[in-house]
């Protein structure tokens, strides 16, 4: 609720708010009062394994909403699947929270059985951003990240499954989404030489399109 992210995390204490007074405004479990109690990560992993043992420490508390950041949830989701605490996150792409760490050779594992998420992976996202430039008759792309891990592996998956499907990248680069201007990245990108089939695909979650990769043609 602080941080680059603050609306977003807004919007997630919102909406559990919300559902709470929807719940006992219609009495959806007779002689209980739901209440939600909102702990602010400001995005830092480092806040994940405090705020989970004040969650797990309150008897009140029956599960979790959040957190919106993969690098949080990486801290916090362990200590609540150990206390048998359900935890529901809207945002969290990390495949290796619901996959395992070994996913990608093959065997993979629910490491937290208390865990869910309601939005795809970043081994899904990457090569769906991918099809869908593709279905738009790209065929040249220019991929940009911020070099955190969220970034790298949309950026991965997004430039193995265009060039798969017959497209070319032109230029691949990794910015700090902190800097106050990017014209020198604008002109490399107008050096590149590009066309109407050109796109840039940039992914820079602390700044302009958290845990997601916009695309311009």
């Amino acid at each position: 609720m602080s941080g680059g992210l603050s609306s977003m995390g807004a919007s997630m204490k919102n909406s559990a708010d919300l559902a709470a007074r929807t719940a006992n405004e219609s009495r959806h479990v007779p002689g209980v009062t739901f209440e939600i109690k909102a702990l602010d990560d400001g995005a830092d992993p480092v806040k994940g394994a405090p705020n989970a043992a004040e969650f797990v420490s309150d008897e009140k508390v029956l599960g979790g909403v959040g957190p919106l950041n993969s690098g949080v949830a990486r801290t916090l989701v362990p200590p609540l699947a150990e206390a048998d605490m359900v935890n529901v996150s809207p945002g969290n792409t990390d495949p290796n929270l619901t996959l395992g760490t070994d996913w990608a050779d093959g065997p993979r594992s629910r490491p937290h059985p208390t865990y869910f998420r309601t939005i795809a992976t970043d081994v899904v996202q990457g090569p769906f951003a991918a099809s869908y430039l593709h279905a738009a008759k790209k065929t040249k792309l220019y991929v940009i990240d911020d070099a955190s891990a969220h970034g790298t592996a949309l950026t991965t998956g997004l430039t193995a499954e265009f060039t798969r499907l017959g497209g070319s990248v032109v230029g691949t680069e990794q910015v700090d989404p902190d800097e106050p201007a990017f014209d020198g990245l604008a002109v490399r990108v107008r050096s590149s030489a590009p066309t109407p089939s050109t796109s840039v695909a940039t992914t820079t979650p602390r700044r302009s399109s958290p845990n997601s990769s916009s695309r311009r043609g």
